[in-house]
């Protein structure tokens, strides 16, 4: 008889949900430039400073690291 195999299963990451009036609020700030609004935006999105980088100001993957 083989023994039982044990399994874990793995926790799923939840992103937790946003009120829309932060992401309004967001984008009728006068303070704040077009693309410092994107870099909010996309990481809202994503949680990942290095991606959210390379898609507001068009960066590369090494300048967006460094930043």
């Amino acid at each position: 008889m083989q023994p039982r195999k044990r399994v874990h299963t793995k926790k799923s990451k939840v992103v937790q949900a946003r009120s829309p009036d932060v992401i309004d609020e967001l984008v009728e700030n006068d303070e704040l430039k077009d693309r410092q609004k994107a870099f909010c935006l996309y990481y809202l999105q994503r949680y990942n400073a290095t991606w959210t980088y390379q898609k507001a100001y068009g960066a590369d993957y090494g300048t967006a690291k460094r930043t």
